[in-house]
């Protein structure tokens, strides 16, 4: 059995999101300054699409195909994320339940977490006109932000459902006790940060002089591309760019959370996971540039509020409080199978046509080879492994 890329796992997964979670809306207008948008939606719910740019944007927008890219995946994944991780979550655990080795650079996973942060900080985005994506309400002239900082959301709860509706986005929770205790203690968080959501898999180190092996997290988030318009993957075998930032850090010690209600979670320090006694404590502080560790920098006006933290929550929790209902859980144990690999291509007889699609019918690439006995439906992958269903002809 070849093992699974975990990066490839999860590029293709982004892309099935689109269609797990499709859209329901789309582009009416651009307007002139090419970084605000119109919203509508769809005449009824069977004409939602999922990646499609042509059904996104409106036939008359001047935008290049790079620009209209980093726009979509900047509306389409700034909120969700704790959802698209848990789908993420629930494919790769599947795999693991599965007997599917996942790897990264050839070497395994030993572990998968879901991480969060309740101060993701996005304020060098807010002051961008160049990177911040702006919806306009032409009913009320109402234009907001495209970022679900803990202000936008309040403000859009306050809005009510209707003018969220004609913005194209969904009605936020209503987290008070939280947005109070922020615009009380930390009102520059409150302004200027997120909630977010994604994964970190644990991957096994090389064989070093010290008593124990040195592990390193690999960070995967699947709306990456909302903060980042460089956090681009291309999915195996096909052209198609989508949202995933992917980078590592050393793994990092883990506490349990004291917080009332959060027992279920783990605080992640900024200090190494100690290989060695020599290395206990060791403080390796990731730079302010990496935005999601931007938080164990942030200064608080009083020595009394606890600083903030990257939350961690272990993988079967995370799927536990992430539940799906049965239609999406069908199709991602659908997608699940999909990604096996009971076959190599190599292995194929003379004569197979190989057809490489998804799940859900959207093309990655085409493969032919000279056959005889069998169509073949699979997703091939660099790595020449594939899974598929065949009829005999």
């Amino acid at each position: 059995m070849m093992p699974l890329e975990v990066t490839e796992i999860a590029a293709i997964v982004s892309l099935q999101i689109c269609d797990i979670c499709p859209s329901f809306t789309r582009v009416n207008r651009l307007l002139p300054d090419n970084r605000t948008i119109e919203m509508t939606w769809v005449e009824n719910d069977d004409d939602h699409f999922g990646f499609d740019m042509d059904r996104f944007w409106p036939t008359d927008c001047t935008l290049s195909p790079h620009e209209k890219l980093a726009l979509y995946w900047k509306y389409t994944r700034s909120t969700g994320c704790n959802h698209f991780s848990a789908i993420l979550a629930k494919v790769l655990k599947g795999l693991c339940d599965n007997g599917e080795l996942l790897v990264h650079n050839g070497m395994p996973v030993v572990d998968i977490f879901a991480l969060n942060s309740m101060e993701f900080d996005v304020s060098d985005i807010l002051s961008s006109s160049d990177q911040l994506l702006k919806i306009h309400d032409p009913i009320s002239d109402v234009t907001v932000p495209c970022i679900s900082t803990h202000q936008q959301m309040e403000k859009l709860l306050n809005m009510g459902e209707k003018a969220c509706h004609r913005l194209g986005l969904e009605l936020p929770e209503k987290v008070s006790k939280e947005w109070n205790m922020m615009k009380k203690y930390v009102p520059d968080s409150y302004k200027t940060t997120v909630p977010h959501w994604w994964l970190a898999v644990v991957v096994e180190g090389q064989d070093t002089s010290h008593s124990e092996k040195q592990h390193t997290m690999v960070h995967l988030d699947v709306c990456g591309a909302a903060y980042d318009e460089s956090a681009l993957s291309k999915v195996p075998g096909n052209d198609s760019l989508v949202s995933l930032k992917v980078f590592s850090t050393p793994e990092y010690e883990l506490r349990p959370h004291m917080a009332p209600g959060l027992s279920h979670k783990l605080v992640m320090l900024p200090t190494l996971r100690p290989s060695t006694d020599r290395q206990r404590g060791i403080i390796s502080h990731q730079p302010k540039s990496l935005r999601y560790f931007r938080c164990y920098h942030a200064k608080r006006p009083s020595p009394e509020i606890s600083p903030a933290a990257i939350e961690v929550t272990p993988l079967q929790t995370f799927l536990k409080r992430n539940e799906f209902d049965d239609a999406k859980n069908v199709i991602i144990d659908e997608l699940v199978e999909t990604l096996q690999q009971p076959l190599s291509l190599k292995n194929l007889r003379v004569g197979t046509k190989v057809l490489t699609r998804n799940t859900h019918s959207h093309i990655i690439s085409y493969a032919s080879i000279q056959t005889r006995t069998m169509i073949v439906e699979v997703i091939v992958r660099r790595d020449k492994r594939c899974t598929l269903s065949f009829q005999y002809t």
